[in-house]
């Protein structure tokens, strides 16, 4: 209802369904075709939900296309067993028959609308969109984000403590997002369906208008599980960590939580037999692979050859993303230039027979590590003329993003890619935001450091936030590694005033910025001597340098 724009709580009028009309089918098509819709539909929901639909077909919306987007609805309903009191044959006859109602009584016909409701609602079952892959979407939307801050030093329990509201917003992080929906499925596969949906109403009824802590779910579990789930929950909640998966358990299960170590032989294999595995395969050994090499347990320099080859090969959207990004994080952990990937996002930028999203992301992604001279040219030509490769369309963004990634590049240009972008843009806003953010791409270094040190770190100038971590990215680019590394530890000692003046995700994605692209032995020094300093730092605030420095800091 948000996503559609429409009020669930009270009764919808006219101009909301003429508004709503014509995004209906696209909004069905939108359902389809997302892996994840959120998952906090109630039985309410629906049912006022349904009410909208049903006021829609009266001003104009084909009959069709109401059901469609309410099939959708009470598909993933009760794909996630929601229905409370309810089974889920009991729920389906319930709503077709208040949708042949309220369609009958405005179009006639009942007993036909009633036929059609049934074929499309009897189809409702606990696995709907047979043409989505859930698995993999699973491990592109939880598992690698989940892993991404579960395999750092920083790694936390699902379950922490808070000592002061002050520092709720701390809390929130990937393990709690991700990592914990995926304990979530893992709770409810093991229990089994059915004891997992009795425990869940047994806990809901027992402790309706009262409070209830995590443990007293656990106990209720307890009574229905086959197994120790007090020991299970102690391990998966309470404990912080990544597994580290034996082979058995890796090789049979492609949704098992953690990581599996492999030689250089047996990452050799992996490359070879990864065109013939299914999709899901492929990602659960993409992101191994990618796990040995943060992990520099597999050579960074022959992972990212073998990925820029796997990639123009690699038709799922989902995979080619992650190939994309694991490539990238590797080229650079190698330390090497970026020739091979380099010459591969260029074949499939400016190839016109491609699909266009991953030409879009091949060029953003060239245009964020290319150092090849002659690759500058083409993009500065792209830029300059904007006239982006054959078939291949660019936004002002785009183009606004080139140009402060040609300034750190063409030193000598600088100048003048500044004042012919800037010409361009005519929101005042962006502008604003362009001018703010060119000053970090700056020719001289002296510039960079005068308005790290006497702008960025002021509060004030640091909003929108989104505006300050993009001057962060810039002063803190690869290219510029070496030279920012004098900006680490002045920018974590304000850690604690970024709290205090940001939002919740304001001190991690600051660290994201500053850190994560820092490789040196340098930059490890600087982070290491900074926690020394601050031993009384607060933990949580801790973490956030943990994760961010994950890679500088493994063991």
């Amino acid at each position: 209802a948000e996503d559609m724009g429409v009020d669930s709580h009270c009764r919808l009028t006219e101009s909301h369904a003429l508004d709503d009309i014509g995004r209906l089918p696209a909004y069905a098509r939108q359902v389809q075709q997302q892996v994840h819709v959120r998952r906090h539909l109630t039985v309410i929901f629906l049912r006022q939900q349904a009410g909208h639909l049903y006021q829609m077909v009266g001003f104009g919306i084909g009959v069709g296309d109401a059901l469609d987007v309410f099939q959708h609805l009470v598909s993933f309903h009760l794909c996630h067993g929601l229905g409370v009191g309810e089974t889920p044959e009991q729920l389906r006859c319930h709503l077709i028959d208040a949708l042949v109602g309220a369609l009958g009584t405005q179009h006639g016909g009942t007993e036909q609308l009633k036929r059609t409701a049934i074929v499309k609602l009897r189809g409702s079952n606990r696995h709907p969109f047979p043409e989505i892959n859930h698995r993999l979407g699973d491990l592109k939307t939880y598992y690698a984000p989940a892993y991404a801050e579960d395999r750092t030093v920083g790694s936390n329990p699902i379950q922490r403590p808070l000592d002061n509201l002050d520092n709720a917003g701390l809390i929130y992080c990937n393990i709690i997002y991700d990592k914990a929906p995926v304990m979530m499925d893992f709770l409810a596969r093991k229990m089994g369906a059915e004891a997992f949906r009795e425990g869940l109403r047994e806990y809901l009824q027992t402790y309706a208008y009262s409070n209830a802590t995590w443990d007293d779910l656990i106990a209720i579990f307890s009574r229905r599980a086959s197994f120790d789930v007090a020991a299970w929950s102690h391990a998966w909640v309470k404990e912080a960590g990544m597994p580290c998966l034996d082979a058995d358990t890796f090789d049979s299960d492609v949704m098992a939580y953690g990581w599996h170590p492999v030689s250089e032989e047996e990452a050799g294999l992996a490359y070879s037999r990864y065109a013939a595995l299914d999709e899901t395969s492929r990602m659960h050994s993409l992101m191994n692979l990618y796990e040995n090499v943060w992990r520099r347990r597999i050579d960074a320099r022959r992972f990212t050859q073998w990925a820029a080859g796997a990639l123009p090969e690699e038709q799922n959207p989902l995979l080619f993303g992650s190939l994309l990004g694991y490539a990238a994080d590797a080229q650079r952990f190698s330390g090497e230039k970026p020739s091979v990937l380099e010459n591969t996002l260029l074949s499939i930028a400016s190839d016109p027979c491609r699909d266009h999203d991953k030409r879009l992301q091949a060029f953003r992604q060239l245009s964020r590590i290319v150092e090849d001279p002659d690759i500058c040219e083409q993009l500065y030509d792209i830029w300059y003329d904007r006239c982006p490769f054959s078939g291949l369309t660019l936004g002002e963004a785009d183009y606004t993003d080139l140009s402060y990634q040609l300034m750190i590049r063409f030193f000598e240009r600088a100048d003048e890619i500044r004042e012919e972008q800037r010409s361009r843009i005519t929101n005042p806003d962006r502008l604003a935001t362009f001018d703010f953010v060119a000053r970090a791409a700056a020719l001289y270094r002296f510039e960079r450091d005068l308005f790290f040190f006497r702008t960025l770190m002021e509060a004030e100038n640091r909003r929108p936030e989104s505006r300050g971590l993009s001057a962060l990215d810039l002063l803190c680019h690869p290219l510029r590694g070496e030279e920012a590394v004098v900006y680490i530890r002045p920018a974590l000692e304000i850690l604690p005033e970024i709290q205090r003046t940001g939002d919740i995700f304001f001190p991690a994605s600051w660290c994201r910025r500053l850190l994560g692209p820092q490789t040196s032995e340098a930059a490890k020094q600087e982070v290491e001597t900074f926690l020394a300093s601050h031993e009384d730092m607060h933990p949580l605030l801790k973490t956030k340098v943990l994760q961010a420095a994950g890679y500088l800091l493994q063991p």
